[in-house]
């Protein structure tokens, strides 16, 4: 079974998709590390920074899915000289492993919906 990426998919009008959701995957895999490394100097806006952070992998995950199918589920920083084999997850096993990072930041929304940033937030949430 080929799971590979045709270019033409890649080529296609999903082209920013797949780029830009590859590097803000990236940015924000480097965040969650810089993060783990600093977290004691600023502990309240290190957990904000990190479920954002958390939030937004799993988001752009979801944009690259939805268009390509299942993905690897990658969490780490990789440098340019490591070699990389990573196994191409199901769509449903990469849809777990979004609900798991959503799930995180969630626990951070204000449950008072009369802000309406706070109201927004929980309707985010509620269709992932």
């Amino acid at each position: 079974m080929n799971t590979s990426i045709p270019n033409s998919a890649i080529e296609s009008n999903n082209s920013g998709i797949w780029y830009d959701g590859w590097n803000g995957i990236r940015i924000a895999n480097t965040a969650l590390k810089n993060i783990d490394e600093h977290r004691g100097y600023f502990s309240r806006k290190a957990t904000i920074i990190n479920r954002t952070s958390t939030f937004f992998q799993g988001f752009f995950y979801h944009e690259i899915i939805r268009r390509f199918g299942g993905m690897p589920y990658i969490k780490k920083i990789y440098n340019p000289e490591e070699e990389i084999d990573l196994t191409r997850l199901s769509y449903q096993a990469t849809v777990e492993e979004i609900a798991t990072d959503l799930d995180s930041p969630a626990k951070l929304l204000p449950k008072d919906s009369s802000n309406s940033v706070a109201a927004t937030n929980m309707d985010i949430k509620k269709h992932y």
